[in-house]
């Protein structure tokens, strides 16, 4: 039994190449679902949040205020 670090890692990498050898379009398939699923995990945690402004100017209040008060703003 081995405790090297560079061994084990040695090991998982050959037992990684032979399974995507056997099964390419399955290692295809996962690479592309993990993708995904970084891009969406990504994209919810860095898209921009709309300011307080914002949400209240594109609110229905908002929109009845401006036309009520229009030619007085």
């Amino acid at each position: 039994m081995s405790t090297d670090p560079r061994e084990k890692l040695g090991k998982a990498a050959e037992l990684t190449e032979t399974k995507v050898r056997e099964f390419p379009l399955a290692a295809v398939g996962l690479a592309f679902g993990a993708g995904v699923v970084l891009g969406a995990v990504g994209y919810a945690l860095l898209r921009p949040e709309p300011t307080l402004r914002e949400r209240i100017e594109d609110s229905e209040v908002s929109r009845k205020l401006t036309k009520l008060l229009g030619k007085y703003v």
